[in-house]
């Protein structure tokens, strides 16, 4: 499906990534604050997870802009493959902090911490989930405007955001009811989705840097394409890969063998244009085959 034109809603990916960063930013400095004058383990945890938030989305900004430039003599097919790089170094990180949270979570169980200021608590818990709930609606169309793996990430971790921020709030409830413990499972809890976030993070960005191929779905539109334009008698061999966000095709066209050749490499360059007006099409290399 082609994607819409007026992209006036959503300016360009870097304004989205910018609005990722501020609102990661003002979450984070009132969650720290909080979590200062409280003392609350499962706060403190989600705090540390927002503090990746900006690193990642700091991370995506940087990648969004530079993979959005022109392809110039060093980089001929484009800066695509910056985005999913800064994507496995942010899981990284990611990675690395879900140990943290995870250390924190282990001695909160084993030893008991005072918690302070629990209305205060409860309330910046509650604020993030509704600003979560918002990034992660509009992350999802920003990334499916502008075919960003980058932008969906910031979207499906503010998803998980959302459960976690539940979970160091059922935490803190514990506390209130004097289940001291509840925190500490909390955080440990939370570590677990930070694990995971890594994980698949890190997976889906390695596919597009080492070149996986496109879904079979994919290829399927593809090959309807091709067969829609006049003249084009069958398709002999279909060969994709990612490179960056952005799929490079090389297609074997069938063609009249009696056909002129400069009539059949004008019909392969019609089938050219064609495929790489899909939206997710970067290249396509058309090769033409003689019935």
């Amino acid at each position: 499906m082609v994607p819409e034109k007026d992209a006036s809603r959503w300016k360009n990916p870097e304004t989205s990534s910018k609005l990722g960063i501020a609102l990661n930013t003002l979450l984070f400095a009132g969650k720290l604050a909080v979590s200062l004058a409280s003392g609350s383990i499962a706060l403190i945890s989600d705090t540390l997870n927002s503090f990746a938030d900006i690193l990642a989305s700091v991370g995506i900004h940087i990648a969004v802009r530079i993979g959005g430039k022109q392809a110039d003599d060093n980089h001929p097919f484009g800066h695509g493959r910056v985005e999913p790089l800064s994507g496995v170094v942010v899981a990284i990180f990611t990675g690395i902090l879900g140990f943290e949270v995870l250390r924190s979570g282990i001695m909160a169980i084993l030893y008991y911490r005072e918690v302070n200021n629990i209305p205060w608590v409860v309330g910046i818990l509650g604020v993030t989930i509704v600003v979560k709930l918002f990034m992660t609606v509009y992350f999802f169309r920003a990334s499916r405007r502008f075919r960003s793996p980058g932008l969906k990430a910031t979207a499906v971790d503010s998803r998980n955001d959302v459960l976690i921020s539940g979970i160091a709030l059922a935490g803190v409830f514990g506390t209130w009811a004097n289940v001291h413990w509840l925190e500490g499972v909390a955080a440990v809890i939370i570590s677990g989705f930070i694990f995971y976030s890594a994980f698949t993070l890190g997976k889906e960005n390695i596919d597009f840097l080492v070149g996986r191929a496109p879904p079979q779905e994919m290829l399927d539109e593809i090959s309807e394409v091709v067969m829609s334009e006049p003249g084009v008698r069958g398709i002999n061999r279909i060969l994709a890969h990612y490179v960056g966000n952005r799929v490079h095709i090389e297609i074997h066209i069938a063609l009249e063998g009696s056909l002129m050749l400069s009539k059949a490499h004008d019909m392969g360059v019609v089938v050219q244009r064609l495929v790489e007006s899909l939206p997710d099409v970067d290249r396509a290399f058309i090769h033409v085959d003689p019935v």
